[in-house]
C-alpha cells in the first residue's frame, strides 16, 4: 500500500474511527488508482499509436518523395532517349 493511501486511511480513521469507513475508503483509493493506472495505459497507448502514425506517414512521403524524383529522372532519360533517336533519324 503507497505511503499516500496508508495516510488517507489512517486519517479516515481518526476522524471517523470505525473499521467500515476505513475499509470503504481503501476501496475508494484503490479504484481511484486503478481508473487512473488504466486512464494511462490508455493515454500511454494512444501516444504510440499517434507517434507510429507519424513515422508511418514520415516514411511514405519519404517514399512519395523518392518516386517522384526517380520518375523525374526517368523522364529525362527518356526525353535523352527520344532527342538521340530524332537526331538520328
Amino acid at each position: 500500500m503507497s505511503s499516500e493511501l496508508s495516510d488517507v486511511c489512517i486519517s479516515v480513521f481518526i476522524c471517523d474511527g470505525t473499521y467500515q469507513s476505513v475499509v470503504a475508503r481503501i476501496v475508494q483509493c484503490f479504484m481511484a488508482s486503478e481508473q487512473a493506472r488504466l486512464s494511462d495505459i490508455v493515454g500511454n497507448a494512444a501516444v504510440l499509436f499517434e507517434k507510429i502514425m507519424q513515422f508511418s506517414l514520415r516514411n511514405i512521403e519519404f517514399l512519395r518523395q523518392s518516386a517522384k524524383t526517380e520518375l523525374r529522372r526517368m523522364k529525362v532519360v527518356a526525353d535523352m532517349a527520344s532527342d538521340a533517336f530524332n537526331e538520328t533519324s
